[in-house]
């Protein structure tokens, strides 16, 4: 049987978890989407990245080369906080499934 200090435990960690999922989830919509792939992923990710990447390698002089470094390190962390994002939503998917089994559990054991 499950103590309601437990019960009030599960509610917490499922509401903090749907935050996660919706979040993922609204993820998953913006990196389908048509204008996020047009933008972000081919003009911000790619041809951006890679423009910073050849003048830092070609370092002309032409280019302040630590400004160029900061961007393309603002890219990478764009980068990791979708991985941050994706990843939350895994685990907090598998909470609340977890989180259903321990209930269920809980309920055919009474």
């Amino acid at each position: 049987m499950i103590s309601q200090e437990e019960l009030e435990q599960i509610e917490i960690s499922n509401k903090e978890a749907l935050i996660a999922v919706e979040k993922g989830e609204a993820l998953k919509r913006l990196l389908d989407s048509d204008d996020y792939k047009l933008v972000f992923t081919e003009g911000y990710l790619n041809e951006y990245a890679s423009n910073l990447g050849k003048a830092i390698a070609r370092n002309t002089g032409q280019y302040d080369v630590d400004k160029l470094m900061e961007n393309l390190k603002g890219i990478n962390t764009f980068i990791g906080y979708t991985f941050a994002v994706s990843n939350a939503y895994h685990e907090a998917s598998q909470t609340l499934r977890d989180n259903e089994a321990y209930i269920a559990q809980s309920e055919d054991q009474e």
